[in-house]
This record gives structure tokens, C-alpha cells and sequence, in this order.
């Protein structure tokens, strides 16, 4: 595309652009689409077009997030739950330790099953986050690319 571009053959960088669909090539497509006015339109555009293409990267992310909150927060409430029923069994004397044990057990295994769900979302979590950061970061460089590529060839033709 930046071939084209330097080549000012807009019109097949907008084709390149519609070949690629994604969130990079839409935003640029939308500068393209405005490549002959000035820079804080083709800007705007662009601007436009990312308020509408961002959102779309961080949809299902609090999904997840969710999911590592509750069950956290579920593991916890089933150790809680477990060492009541300890808790109540040790209080009525040690007649039988079966049910003293029948509640660790409970809060060891809520606890367990809490963090194998938790630790697995929480890492799928991090690395979405990072590699939605990843392609922020590359679209902001190809936007900014794309602008200098404009600005530099409508000066070419007295922009």
C-alpha cells in the first residue's frame, strides 16, 4: 500500500485496503476515501472511522475479566462455606471428625476449582489485553504513516 501510496495511486491503495479487511485497513481506507482535502479532514476521518473499529477489539475482554472475578469470588465463598461446617462441627464437640474433615475437604476443593478456572481466564486475559495494546499501537503507526504519505505527496501537487 505504501507503494502505491508514494505512487499517488490512491485509488488502489483503497482497493489494497479492501482486500485486507480489519480494523488497520478500515481506518485507513476511511483517510484514503478523503486523501484530497486537507490533513485535519483526512485526520478526522480516520478519527471517525477508529471511534467504530476500537470497540469492536475490546468487545468479549470484560467477558473474560468477569469470568476471573467470579470465580475467584466463588472459590473463596466455597472455602468460607467449608470452614463454617468446621467451624459448626468443632463446636458441637469432636464426636465425628469425619464431618470436620468433610468440610476442609469443601474448602479445599471450592478453592482448587475457583483458581483452575480463574488462573487460565486471567492469563487468555492479559495476553488478549496485550495483543489488542499491539494492534493499537501498529494502527497508530500506520495512520500516522499514511498521513505523512498524504501530506507528503498533496504538497507534491500544492496541497
Amino acid at each position: 500500500m505504501r507503494e502505491k501510496l508514494k505512487g499517488l495511486r490512491v485509488d488502489e491503495a483503497i482497493a489494497v485496503c479492501e482486500n485486507y479487511p480489519g480494523p488497520a485497513s478500515n481506518i485507513i481506507r476511511a483517510g484514503l476515501e478523503v486523501a484530497d482535502r486537507n490533513r485535519e479532514q483526512i485526520e478526522k476521518a480516520m478519527e471517525d472511522a477508529a471511534k467504530y473499529e476500537i470497540p469492536k477489539l475490546n468487545k468479549n475482554l470484560p467477558v473474560l475479566a468477569t469470568v476471573v472475578s467470579v470465580s475467584t469470588l466463588l472459590g473463596l465463598l466455597g472455602t468460607v462455606l467449608g470452614m463454617i461446617t468446621s467451624s459448626s462441627v468443632l463446636s458441637q464437640g469432636m464426636q465425628t471428625p469425619a464431618k470436620l474433615i468433610g468440610g476442609i475437604a469443601q474448602a479445599l476443593v471450592t478453592t482448587a476449582g475457583g483458581l483452575i478456572v480463574a488462573i487460565p481466564a486471567l492469563i487468555g486475559y492479559n495476553y488478549l489485553a496485550a495483543k489488542i495494546d499491539s494492534i493499537l499501537s501498529n494502527i497508530e503507526i500506520s495512520t500516522t504513516d499514511t498521513i505523512k504519505l498524504l501530506k507528503k505527496n498533496n504538497e507534491l501537487r500544492n496541497w
